[in-house]
């Protein structure tokens, strides 16, 4: 169903994600106060000039950064809330398949069922931020069972593609 996991553990491991962004953002924090804030003689091949440092600028996109990062970090937050929303309602066998396989790396064979809702929610975690964001996505497309019958398979792909 899934053939790339990669979307599946970054979910088991949100909190590192916040973890490590709110780590970048005081480095920025710290970056920005610790570079040289002064006006100062530079010299080059055009010869030797002033700079100064344009604090209008210079403020405006520190402040721009940091909001972007604190949006990242709402969005990873309000990703991680609803994933464990959604994995304390699972049963503790589910619960414990899951977390052999995303965290203790296990080779566990999961059920299609249990595939299909974790992934279902996922998406519908992924369609919730994009929402908050202003970002129309198009519908999903539904589950299809084919079968061993071409003819059956024919009719149910048109059927799903409009055709």
């Amino acid at each position: 169903m899934f053939d790339d996991w990669s979307l599946v553990k970054k979910y088991f491991r949100l909190s590192e994600e916040i973890n490590r962004l709110m780590i970048y953002k005081n480095q920025v924090e710290r970056a920005f106060y610790l570079q040289n804030m002064a006006t100062r003689t530079e010299f080059s091949e055009l010869g030797v000039y002033t700079r100064a440092f344009k604090v209008e600028k210079e403020v405006l996109e520190h402040i721009k950064a940091l909001e972007l990062i604190d949006e990242r970090i709402k969005r990873y937050e309000i990703r991680q809330r609803y994933f464990i929303q959604y994995l304390n309602n699972l049963s503790q066998e589910d619960y414990k398949s899951l977390y052999q396989r995303f965290i203790e790396n296990k080779p566990i064979k999961l059920s299609p069922q249990l595939e299909y809702e974790l992934t279902d929610e996922i998406d519908e975690i992924e369609r919730a931020i994009c929402l908050r964001a202003g970002i129309e996505i198009p519908d999903k497309l539904p589950q299809v069972e084919l079968t061993q019958d071409f003819d059956d398979n024919l009719d149910t792909l048109s059927e799903l593609f409009a055709i």
